[in-house]
């Protein structure tokens, strides 16, 4: 299942495509703001399992697909990248799917992906690893994103 993975989130054009028709999440996020979805088998995360040294983590000698989705020219692009951990990924934030996590945003690219990604989040098959502070996110205009996918971001107290 983990190569299917690796196949879904090579088809740029697809995710492309979904995140062209939700633009408006997007807006305002600044030019370089970076999400990622990173299959999370290999990187040795799991619920309730962080490894050590994460951050140096690597992911062996094959590497990881990582999509990325980066604000650039007032849009999100998508695009597939190998990368060897962690630290290459460049990122504001990671999302780490389980391969059935995928395949079930990948199946509704033409339909309701976010909101997939949403329930899987909730109920913990998909973990956010955040590499930025919640001011840094701020300024970086995640705030409209990270509410559509129900995450509190600034809590109760704006």
């Amino acid at each position: 299942m983990v190569s299917d993975a690796n196949t879904m989130l090579a088809d740029v054009a697809g995710w492309q495509r979904m995140l062209d028709r939700h633009a408006e999440l997007f807006t305002e996020l600044a030019p370089g703001a970076r999400i990622g979805i990173l299959p999370r088998e290999p990187t040795g995360f799991a619920p309730g399992r962080q490894p050590a040294g994460w951050r140096d983590a690597r992911f062996g000698t094959a590497g990881a697909p990582f999509l990325a989705w980066e604000a650039a020219e007032g849009r999100m692009h998508a695009r597939c990248e190998q990368i060897g951990g962690f630290g290459e990924a460049r990122a504001d934030f990671l999302l780490l799917a389980d391969a059935q996590s995928i395949a079930e945003a990948y199946a509704a690219l033409e339909g309701d992906a976010l909101g997939r990604l949403k329930r899987r989040i909730r109920r913990g098959d998909v973990m956010l690893c955040t590499f930025r502070t919640r001011a840094e996110l701020a300024r970086a205009g995640y705030e409209d994103f990270l509410d559509s996918l129900g995450l509190a971001f600034m809590g109760a107290c704006r």
